[in-house]
């Protein structure tokens, strides 16, 4: 392998064929990395040499889109609602709590994770539950 900086010059450059970097949203929003990754009818700072000005056209008329069930080509896209908690994430092979994603999703994007049973995810864990009122159950949820 290449070292980091070598690598995202060749990347970026366009020398190397095929590039997978493991990192993802939790959903498909066009403002994302759908937008971000994939778009390809700018003029630089693409990612791939890929082209298709169909999917620019749905993408872009997606990130317009202010209805939540209309995003991405009527794929319905959670507003992380924690209905499905307890849950079966591929990823860890195993059952978790919403606590559990919690803490997962701040250690994705490099912040200091809460303790288990930390006041902040507990309050956090009761504002996203208190949102959800009324909105069926799906749990046990599986997720990638």
């Amino acid at each position: 392998g290449l070292e980091s900086k070598a690598f995202r010059e060749k990347m970026w450059a366009h020398k190397i064929q095929l590039t997978y970097v493991r990192w993802y949203m939790d959903y498909p929003d066009p403002n994302n990395n759908f937008f971000f990754d994939w778009y390809s009818s700018r003029s630089s700072g693409s990612r791939h040499e890929y082209k298709d000005p169909e999917f620019d056209k749905i993408v872009t008329q997606a990130a317009g889109e202010n209805n939540w069930d209309k995003r991405l080509a009527g794929s319905a896209i959670t507003q992380g609602h924690p209905t499905g908690y307890p849950l079966y994430r591929l990823e860890w092979q195993s059952l978790g709590s919403l606590q559990r994603r919690l803490r997962a999703c701040m250690t994705g994007i490099r912040a200091q994770a809460f303790d288990y049973g930390a006041p902040e995810l507990v309050e956090l864990e009761l504002y996203l539950t208190t949102r959800a009122r009324g909105m069926p159950m799906e749990a046990p949820a599986v997720r990638p």
